[in-house]
């Protein structure tokens, strides 16, 4: 079992999205966000039962300002709104909430 700590936001964007191909649910990420609005979520899915956008941090990162604004907008409006750690992906959280909008 890996640590919680060793597992980067890349490594796990890289898992979540496999897990995705695995699914045969679609994601988007912005790939150079650098002229993009701060704060957009990391990660978008669509599946044939549902949207949801997740931000992902390495287990101890934080949410910036702007990220946190975005989160409120969106599940506001009823978009599918959190975070992802890598705890998360490990505990199997990560996957039933992909296979509910599968």
């Amino acid at each position: 079992m890996h640590s919680t700590t060793a597992i980067t936001e890349r490594s796990l964007q890289a898992s979540i999205t496999e897990l995705c191909q695995l699914l045969g649910i679609a994601w988007y990420h912005t790939y150079d966000s650098r002229r993009s609005r701060r704060g957009w979520p990391d990660l978008v899915f669509c599946g044939s039962r549902g949207f949801m956008t997740r931000e992902l941090k390495a287990e101890t990162g934080h949410l910036t300002d702007a990220q946190a604004e975005w989160g409120r907008m969106l599940t506001a409006v009823g978009v599918s709104w959190d975070v992802w750690r890598p705890a998360d992906l490990l505990s199997g959280r990560v996957e039933r909430e992909l296979r509910e909008i599968r």
